[in-house]
């Protein structure tokens, strides 16, 4: 499977639903909250899968903090 972002690349972070995040890959901490609308850089992907988890999702850690994201509130930055 092609991963939908690039090392380096820019993506701002979407708010999602409460509900998204109880079932959030790799865990949700209110902290991460503080993350979203704001820039940040791709600084690897997440190879294995979430323990207990029974679909694949693509997931993305970034340069500005420890966390790892979901592609699913992720979208692609451009410079307007």
């Amino acid at each position: 499977m092609m991963a939908k972002f690039k090392i380096g690349q820019k993506v701002k972070i979407n708010p999602i639903s409460d509900a998204q995040k109880e079932y959030y890959p790799w865990g949700w901490v209110d902290e991460m909250n503080n993350y979203v609308g704001q820039i940040l850089t791709i600084s690897g992907y997440v190879t294995e899968q979430y323990p207990d988890y029974n679909r694949y999702q693509e997931c993305y850690t970034v340069k500005e903090n420890d966390w790892t994201w979901s592609h699913m509130n992720l979208s692609n930055y451009e410079k307007e």
